[in-house]
């Protein structure tokens, strides 16, 4: 058990890293989809931990209004960018000329999320880590891209067609779940 967790975190550092043999090493390792997916949630949680710290410093949500809120929306914005990444993504593998396989492509793209967990940490620097958390969304943007060019053995150009409709569909959709905070502001 503390093998395998001490296994999770190093590819956690390697993905945060751009390491992408990475993922050619998870292809026959049968833990990890579901290290994939405790990563995304990892990244979920501090989200959501972040939320309720900004909430806090910012004064337009109690630190419990916007954690709850952040639990509630992030797992179905997260699952909105990591379906538009896996849809698109098959369009590839549909097309032949890859070697990914669809279980390789939802595993790099849970491990793509593992900058996600630098939430937690950005919101302890008050209104400055919206910024930082910004910082930390273009990260992850770029693992992921990272992960789909490398699982898909595909050009950077097709990575980032695969993933960049995910990203601004999750914007989207996270704009109008939030609204306007309760003392009137954005």
């Amino acid at each position: 058990m503390l093998r395998e967790a001490g296994l999770l975190f190093k590819r956690m550092l390697r993905v945060a890293l751009f390491d992408n043999k990475v993922y050619g090493e998870m292809r026959g390792d049968p833990i990890a989809l579901t290290q994939a997916v405790l990563v995304l949630l990892l990244a979920c949680l501090a989200t959501v931990a972040g939320a309720g710290i900004l909430g806090a410093y910012s004064g337009s949500y109690t630190a419990s209004e916007a954690m709850g809120q952040a639990f509630l929306i992030m797992p179905g914005l997260w699952f909105i960018q990591a379906a538009s990444a896996y849809v698109f993504g098959n369009i590839s593998i549909d097309a032949g000329n890859n070697k990914g396989s669809r279980r390789d492509l939802l595993t790099a793209i849970g491990y793509s999320t593992a900058p996600g967990v630098l939430f937690f940490f950005a919101f302890f620097l008050g209104p400055p880590g919206v910024f930082v958390g910004f910082l930390i969304t273009l990260y992850m943007l770029a693992t992921m891209i990272a992960a789909v060019k490398s699982v898909m053995d595909v050009s950077a150009f097709r990575a980032l067609a695969a993933v960049a409709p995910g990203y601004l569909l999750r914007y989207l959709v996270g704009i109008l779940a939030v609204g306007p905070g309760p003392t009137g502001q954005a």
